[in-house]
């Protein structure tokens, strides 16, 4: 039982895990063009825009994370366009919840203190050295992911309101004990049954059928007798990475020059901050920097942030196209120039400008391997183009002559199939895609030929199959005298399985009244009892379960047919319900509550989301 639920609780968790990290990285990273105004737009939330630049920094940073955890199980499992729409959606939805919950908590007036966010920070494994908080790392690891203190604690505290709102909804035990009484009893219910198994090879011998019955079953399941197309091909799988490319230096300086803006480092400036919840005391602040006092002194002592108070105002680099709007404005373009009052939604902010990194561009050094991949991969392309002009050439009309040609005088040995039909079972994505390809082939239906050119199947942007179609037999409808002993088979099974049922149903009466003629009749053999638990996860388990109570002592019968025609009557013989400790109890209600909370938070936002205006874009995403 323990293990059962440990099992539930396990996939529970893993679910919750998946979610709050998809909800942190729109939390984390949606500030990067939360600035952003554009008349397309993804989605817009009572006028608040989800613009399509939001979910593809999402949907990138989603896909960086999916190719580490799965590597080269990537493209196989994920690359897909019916799971990049998944990916898609998912985003979309979470981002619109997010919203919605937001836009929600605002208008209760669910709000976090300063102080509470600072205590939040400072207890972050990430931003802690020596088990103690370190500004300069949290400064630091801020840097690494493109924000600053200013933007993250903001952020922070969106993100900690909707928390405690949902909190607030979800702060409660959903279930009575008389409830949780019921479904502990139920879920460790034992169930113990009686087995009669009726073999069909036992009771039934090979019954002839007459030739007049086989053919009409021949003429109404004409479909089912028929042979499919079949192909021969020869192949040669590419890989157009391991196809020799060179890159000389002289190029890449060319494309370097070429593109230089590409490899420009924007200029980035150094800010200081004061926050206040008054002008007045913004006011005061201002008139002491006037008079010459340090911003640092005045930031320790009277700014009200939690984190940049602590180092006199200090909240890092900000490179000048990830400005927010409030710095963007204030325009300060000299070392310790300071900055009017500015009123914001967090209260009133006080800006210096400490020091300024000019733009520079990138040395040839930096960016020397990138530019490698880029033009290798043009290079790719262009040799991609040049096989498909070599194909149509008459000179190339075997595989070999062409592998050898592209792979600059070493042959690539083709491979040659056996016969295969559309419905052949292979694993292989590539070689379901090839075996698509071929059967929509257009084909002269008139005689047993087809295109024997060399033709190219574009798997991916890596790898391309050369095909050469050898052989080709058309759909043949199969002779009735291959065939009438299979049908002979087929025929006398449904009799057999009719007849087994009859029998089947003939015991289970005979049973309710006491009686075992026909048991006695075919030699049957009435098994042990045996006990089903719950937690057996199987088909026989599952089909116990669903029996419904005994009534006075009356059995409840059911019937189990195997794949090889075999029947089972299973008859319920009794309900076991055994006392369980305390600790599965436990487990029990924690889960119980835990679901009942995911059904009310599900129906919570189905609710906002009814009384929200939610308009949706029509751009397409993926193109």
């Amino acid at each position: 039982m323990i293990k059962y639920f440990n099992i539930f609780s396990k996939k529970i968790i893993l679910k919750i895990i998946l979610i709050i990290i998809l909800i942190s990285i729109i939390c984390n990273n949606i500030k990067n063009y939360q600035y952003k105004t554009t008349k397309i737009y993804a989605a817009k939330v009572n006028n608040e825009i989800i613009s399509y630049q939001q979910i593809k920094y999402i949907y990138m940073l989603t896909e960086k994370q999916q190719k580490k955890e799965l590597g080269r199980g990537f493209s196989k499992i994920i690359n897909t366009k019916k799971n990049q729409e998944i990916t898609y959606n998912t985003i979309l939805k979470n981002m619109i919840n997010e919203i919605i919950l937001k836009q929600y908590a605002i208008k209760l007036g669910f709000d976090i203190s300063n102080k509470d966010i600072k205590k939040i920070i400072s207890k972050i494994p990430y931003f802690q050295k020596n088990n103690k908080f370190n500004y300069n790392l949290y400064l630091e690891k801020l840097k690494n992911i493109g924000t600053n203190s200013y933007e993250y604690e903001n952020n922070l505290k969106q993100y900690k309101i909707k928390e405690q709102i949902m909190q607030k909804i979800t702060d409660s035990d959903f279930t009575l004990k008389h409830e949780n009484n019921f479904f502990i009893k139920l879920l460790s219910e034992k169930r113990m049954i009686k087995n009669i198994h009726i073999k069909m090879k036992n009771l039934f011998k090979k019954q002839k059928i007459n030739n007049q019955k086989c053919y009409e079953y021949f003429q109404k399941y004409s479909n089912l007798f028929i042979l499919p197309e079949k192909f021969k091909i020869d192949y040669i799988k590419i890989k157009m990475n391991k196809i020799p490319i060179h890159v000389n230096n002289i190029e890449i300086k060319n494309w370097y020059f070429k593109n230089i803006k590409k490899y420009i480092n924007p200029e980035s400036k150094k800010y200081s901050m004061i926050q206040t919840n008054s002008l007045e005391e913004s006011q005061k602040i201002l008139s002491y920097l006037k008079k010459n006092k340090k911003f640092f002194y005045l930031a320790k002592k009277y700014s009200i942030d939690p984190i940049s108070s602590i180092s006199g105002g200090n909240i890092g680099w900000i490179k000048i196209n990830h400005e927010t709007p409030e710095i963007k404005k204030i325009k300060l373009n000299k070392i310790n120039q300071i900055s009017p009052i500015i009123k914001s939604k967090i209260g009133y902010l006080i800006f210096q400008l400490n020091q300024i990194h000019s733009s520079s561009i990138k040395p040839l050094s930096e960016v020397k391997n990138t530019i490698f991949k880029i033009i290798k991969r043009k290079k790719q392309i262009l040799k991609k183009q040049y096989i498909k002009k070599l194909i149509n050439h008459d000179h190339y009309k075997k595989l070999e002559k062409i592998s050898k040609k592209i792979y600059t005088n070493t042959r690539i040995n083709n491979i040659q199939t056996n016969w295969f039909s559309k419905d052949f079972n292979v694993y292989n994505n590539e070689k379901k895609d090839i075996i698509q390809y071929i059967f929509n082939t257009k084909k002269d239906k008139n005689k047993n030929n087809i295109n024997q050119n060399i033709q190219l199947i574009n798997i991916n942007d890596n790898i391309i199959y050369l095909i050469k179609i050898q052989k080709y037999i058309q759909k043949q409808k199969i002779k009735f005298k291959n065939v009438k002993n299979d049908i002979q088979s087929i025929l006398q099974y449904q009799k057999n399985r009719k007849e087994i049922f009859k029998i089947s149903k003939k015991i289970i009466l005979e049973i309710n009244k006491n009686e075992r003629k026909t048991i006695k009749k075919y030699q049957l053999i009435v098994e042990k009892p045996i006990i089903i638990h719950r937690n057996n996860q199987n088909d026989l388990s599952n089909l116990v379960f669903k029996l419904n109570y005994p009534h006075q002592e009356k059995k409840i019968f059911t019937l189990k047919e195997k794949k090889n025609g075999d029947v089972v009557i299973i008859s319920l013989y009794k309900i076991i319900n055994n006392n369980i400790n305390s600790q599965e109890k436990k487990m029990i209600t924690s889960y119980l509550n835990q679901y009942q909370k995911t059904i009310i938070l599900k129906n919570f936002l189905l609710n906002l989301k009814k009384t929200s205006d939610i308009k949706y874009g029509n751009q397409k995403f993926f193109k």
